[in-house]
Order: C-alpha cells, then structure tokens, then sequence
C-alpha cells in the first residue's frame, strides 16, 4: 500500500531531558497543567499501545502536497511510563488513542494519537517537538506516507 513510518531523530540527550519536568498525572511534561478539555481518563488511554490501527482512520486527514497526516502522532513510552504519565502526555495535546503500532524488536509500542487539525501539515512537528521534552516519552514521531517507487 506505500504507507511506511517515517522515524524522527530520537529526542534531545539525557542532559537535556534532565532539566524538564517529570510527567505526572496532573500535569504535562513542559511544566503546564494538562489542558481541562475532559478528564484524563475520557482519553482512554490503555497501560500498553494497542496493536493494531485502520490506516483509512489514520490517513484522512493526510496532506497529499507533503505526504503528512496533519493529526497524528505516534508516541513511544519509556517501559517505566506509568499509566498516570501516559494519560498526562496524551492529554496535554489534547490527544486521543486511535489506535497502536509494534514492530518486532519494540519492548513498547507505538501509540497512534490523533490530535486537533489545525489545517497545516507541519504544525504536528511542534506536538512532537513538545511530547519529546518528556522524559516519560522515549521519542514521538509523524505518520508520513511515502508514494510506492
């Protein structure tokens, strides 16, 4: 079907991850409360990713000019995430659980999060630049469909 996962860079080194907050269940990793949209649980969010996603769900908002999906996120916990953790990251995007992704040597998998649309395809980069300041989050990273050669 051509659809490949583009992998991000992993997140900024230890060092940096060391002056950032830990997550908690109230608030988000960057140091702001979680937003206030709906409680934490209303994100359903399972203990561990899903292992499977409907790429027709996945791909409706996808900028065909760029190959990416405008609301999608894929995040990866550290295995020491707790539940608390995970629901707090996934709230402070305003985020939901649409679906997961594993890859035979992953210890975690992938959570698919599909967050608000706000039209421009890159602004998902600035999600995952923010998701990665936590070092509850081992890396996040875009859905982009790669046309088949």
């Amino acid at each position: 079907m051509g659809v490949r996962l583009f992998s991000a860079m992993r997140s900024a080194a230890s060092a940096t991850l060391a002056t950032v907050l830990v997550c908690g269940a109230t608030s988000s990793c960057h140091g702001q409360s979680a937003p206030q949209a709906r409680p934490a649980q209303e994100y359903d969010v399972p203990r561990v990713a899903p292992d499977t996603v409907a790429t027709s769900d996945v791909e409706r908002n996808l900028d065909r000019a760029t190959g990416i999906v405008r609301d999608v996120v894929l995040i990866m916990f550290e295995q020491s995430a707790s539940l608390a953790e995970r629901r707090s990251v996934i709230a402070s995007i305003r985020g939901r659980v649409i679906g997961g992704l594993w890859f035979e040597t992953d210890v975690e998998g992938y959570y698919v999060v599909r967050i608000p649309d706000t039209g421009d395809p890159f602004a998902v980069f600035t999600v995952i630049d923010e998701v990665s300041k936590c070092p509850c989050v081992d890396f996040a990273e875009a859905w982009i469909r790669i046309p088949p050669a």
